[in-house]
């Protein structure tokens, strides 16, 4: 354990407040804590096993539960009902690699390429600053919100997630679009991930935050809204279009009208075609742009130029079906 690290985390991701930290193993301990120092002791004898702590804001009442300041087996864990506000969007990129092991380091590094692709696409939208963690096998990225704990925000969250998956996941290097839900636990940094055997190829590694902001500011719900809104949904046909989503076949449309695909790969909520080209600017190539079938039946098109990011499918469907 990396003591500095685990009072960063405290510091930065749980602002010293009251937090729950679960040690998976064999079995499952859980303990609530409000004093760091306490939880750094507690935490010593458990240096061989997987350590996660939940990163939104708990009611305080959970506190009183038994397992105050020390570690317990209890089944009384923080549920999505006790969470009071969400702090922060953790966008979790991760290798594909087989289960229950460790990532190699050409592995991680597939991780890494998409996590910074993820940055960059948020930075230039507005979003603010997030905190940046290596998570033994993959990479963090924590997005300070500050939102209260809704139905409406829930869904905002996963559908910013989808979003994110549908446009930067690869084969090699996925987004998890399952950490929406309000209790979710994560690494806690100062610890390690132990996954699988401890070998020079997939080694345990040490979890930890590398890069945080001076000042944490929150996104701006409008941001998080503008993503959200990039989710493609199924047409409905209407008087006014004959785009029934029911009716399109996208593998026919791009036969036949010569769409140039450069790469077809899944991903978790759908399909993905990444084009040759921009099909509104052809000078944007190198995987700029792409179709997306999701598997509600919706068609989405993305090109990440600026001066085409206002492109939807049906604009695609007009330049063809005049």
């Amino acid at each position: 354990m990396d003591e500095t690290q685990v009072r960063m985390a405290m510091d930065v991701i749980k602002n010293n407040g009251l937090v729950e930290v679960r040690i998976i193993g064999d079995k499952v301990y859980s303990g609530y804590f409000k004093n760091v120092d306490k939880l750094v002791d507690a935490l010593k004898p458990y240096n061989r096993e997987n350590i996660y702590f939940v990163f939104n804001d708990i009611a305080d009442g959970c506190y009183d539960r038994n397992q105050q300041e020390c570690f317990l087996l209890s089944k009384n864990t923080t549920s999505d009902a006790d969470i009071v506000n969400r702090r922060w969007l953790l966008i979790d990129i991760d290798p594909t690699r087989p289960t229950g092991v460790g990532a190699t380091d050409e592995e991680k590094a597939e991780a890494r390429e998409v996590g910074l692709k993820v940055y960059k696409f948020l930075r230039d939208i507005g979003f603010s600053t997030p905190v940046s963690a290596d998570s033994g096998n993959g990479f963090h990225l924590l997005y300070p919100i500050f939102l209260k704990n809704s139905d409406e925000n829930t869904k905002l969250i996963r559908e910013v997630l989808q979003v994110l998956d549908m446009f930067f996941s690869t084969p090699k290097a996925q987004i998890d679009t399952s950490v929406f839900n309000a209790s979710r636990i994560t690494k806690l940094y100062g610890t390690f991930a132990r996954k699988g055997k401890n070998s020079p190829d997939r080694p345990h590694r040490e979890s930890k935050i590398t890069k945080a902001p001076e000042e944490i500011k929150p996104t701006d719900i409008s941001l998080l809204k503008k993503v959200a809104s990039m989710l493609p949904v199924p047409d409905e046909k209407s008087r006014w279009n004959s785009y029934g989503a029911e009716r399109f076949d996208l593998d026919s449309f791009i036969s036949r009208h010569g769409i140039k695909v450069r790469e077809r790969t899944k991903y978790a909520g759908g399909e993905k075609y990444v084009l040759e080209h921009c099909l509104f600017d052809h000078t944007h190539t190198g995987k700029d742009a792409a179709i997306f079938k999701l598997d509600n039946g919706a068609i989405g098109y993305k090109c990440f130029h600026n001066s085409c990011s206002q492109y939807k499918c049906q604009d695609v469907r007009k330049i063809f079906e005049r």
